[in-house]
């Protein structure tokens, strides 16, 4: 959440940390869906690979906003 504090105007505060938080929820109810529908459908190894596939853009994601 800091670094959504700083990445945002101060008005502009409370809706991008109430995205964020959106986000998370959203993610921690899609994720463990989408890998069982994964992995029922591709074998197991797909959602290992689509974690790293994640992995990796959450690293390009993060190093292209540091400080």
């Amino acid at each position: 959440m800091g670094w959504v504090s700083l990445a945002s105007a101060p008005e502009e505060r409370g809706m991008a940390i109430s995205l964020r938080l959106t986000g998370n929820r959203v993610g921690q109810f899609i994720l463990p869906v989408a890998a069982g529908v994964s992995a029922g459908s591709m074998g197991v190894s797909s959602v290992f690979l689509g974690l790293a596939g994640l992995l990796a853009a959450a690293t390009l994601v993060s190093n292209r906003y540091e400080s």
